[in-house]
């Protein structure tokens, strides 16, 4: 029988944590990507369209997923912080990550927009310029997009809000 530390229950309560809500978002940013698409974009339009079009686009895959899972996942997390659900992280949030969600949130969907969303843009507007992207293509590079976004964005939100202190009343 291992003796575990009181600080590595607290990581392996936290990464289990961050490990089940990260499946979920992925799940999430599945149906959502995949309805979506199904509803609002056509492949026709994507193919040979401008890349201001296509940046466009993806920029609301990017930002809108981010903006809005990121502030709900927070606000989750903060309420089942205070309630004892969950245990935060021992270590403190870092620096460059404001204590205000919104601003936090904003922060990462630029970054998000630079790390994730600049290639999706290159690589959708190739697929378009070539003619190649039929319905079924979209389809599936906006679900891989979903998911990619999902499993980059998510882990990083949990671990901020799990670092967030209560603020002093």
């Amino acid at each position: 029988m291992t003796v575990q530390t009181a600080s590595a229950r607290i990581a392996t309560s936290a990464g289990r944590y961050i490990a089940a809500e990260t499946l979920l978002g992925i799940v999430i940013n599945l149906i959502m990507a995949g309805l979506v698409t199904c509803l609002t974009n056509r492949a026709e339009a994507f193919n040979g369209a401008s890349l201001g079009y296509v940046a466009s686009d993806m920029a609301k895959a990017t930002v809108i997923p981010i903006l809005a899972f990121g502030i709900g996942l927070t606000l989750v997390t903060r309420k089942r912080l205070a309630a004892g659900v969950v245990t935060p992280l021992a270590t403190p949030a870092p620096a460059w990550a404001p204590q205000n969600m919104v601003v936090r949130m904003v922060l990462l969907a630029a970054v998000g927009l630079v790390v994730l969303c600049a290639p999706a843009t290159l690589a959708l507007h190739g697929f378009g310029s070539m003619n190649a992207l039929t319905p079924l293509r979209l389809m599936l590079f906006k679900l891989a997009f979903g998911a990619v976004l999902g499993i980059v964005a998510t882990p990083v939100v949990l671990a901020l809000a799990l670092q967030d202190r209560p603020r002093a009343a």
